[in-house]
């Protein structure tokens, strides 16, 4: 995996935190950083496909009111 390097400003209980897991675990600070912005990343990706679904079963009746037994795009 080839990294870039970009510096990020933290709080100093945040790094903290950080810092002392990424001892625990015995890895570098920064593989702990990507793969929390990584897994956050996938929570932020999951959490609009969810609001994206929710909005689409809000609509999917007024949908086959509208244009029974058509297709539609919705964006």
């Amino acid at each position: 995996m080839v990294m870039n390097m970009v510096s990020v400003e933290l709080d100093e209980k945040t790094l903290g935190e950080l810092a002392d897991l990424a001892r625990a675990r015995d890895i570098e600070l920064s593989v702990l950083a990507s793969e929390a912005i990584r897994a956050y990343l996938r929570a932020e990706a999951q959490r609009a496909m969810q609001e994206e679904a929710t909005a689409f079963r809000q609509l999917h009746p007024r949908l086959l009111e509208t244009i029974p037994n058509e297709y539609a795009a919705i964006h």
